[in-house]
């Protein structure tokens, strides 16, 4: 008897895949609030209901969607340099938001859904993850000390490129990566300075 090989996932490993690739088509052509159930079940050509045994609702798989449109965006830079390494970073940053990808991202800050709010959250928790990657080489190299406050540094990066872009509603051709490096780089290499000047103020306060 011949025995069936079934390829690894199957059918529906198969449908989530075209689901996907469709809704992150979709994401990119139109924007957040315009994709549809149905238009995506069109796009991938499946049955809608196909979509439902996958997704519990339209939230959670505009979430899933996201995080596979995200994935490598903005790669980590190693370059063996903290200032080296921030530079590419934020030229990272930079370039993403001048992009449909990062218009999406834009788009979920103003969304209530809990699955994107969930979304948000992951998202950003992997970039602090690559930021920290970062600094944790920088302090292994003794270029910065190892109480650096990782969000606050991310914080700082991405504060004007977003301020920007979801306050003023303005462009970011003018905004160079150079300007927002040296604003942040020299606050971390003072921290160490600025630790020993407040542990000396103790300990005269102490006398």
């Amino acid at each position: 008897m011949n025995e069936v090989v079934r390829r690894p996932g199957g059918r529906s490993a198969r449908v989530r895949r075209q689901v996907l690739d469709a809704t992150r088509e979709l994401l990119i052509e139109c924007d957040l609030e315009s994709v549809t159930i149905p238009e995506v079940a069109a796009r991938a050509g499946v049955h809608y209901s196909s979509i439902y045994r996958n997704w519990t609702d339209r939230g959670v798989l505009l979430r899933d969607a996201l995080l596979d449109l995200v994935a490598g965006v903005a790669p980590v830079p190693d370059t063996g340099d903290l200032e080296a390494d921030l530079l590419e970073l934020t030229d990272g940053v930079l370039d993403l938001y001048q992009t449909p990808v990062g218009r999406i991202l834009l788009s979920t800050t103003r969304s209530a859904e809990e699955a994107l709010v969930d979304f948000r959250s992951a998202y950003w928790d992997l970039r602090l993850e690559a930021l920290s990657a970062i600094i944790d080489r920088a302090v292994d190299r003794g270029e910065v000390p190892p109480t650096s406050d990782r969000r606050l540094i991310f914080e700082m990066i991405l504060g004007p490129i977003l301020s920007r872009q979801l306050l003023l509603g303005s462009e970011l051709t003018d905004l160079s990566s150079r300007t927002i490096v040296d604003l942040v780089l020299p606050g971390l290499r003072g921290q160490e300075h600025d630790a020993g000047a407040s542990g000396a103020r103790t300990d005269r306060r102490a006398r």
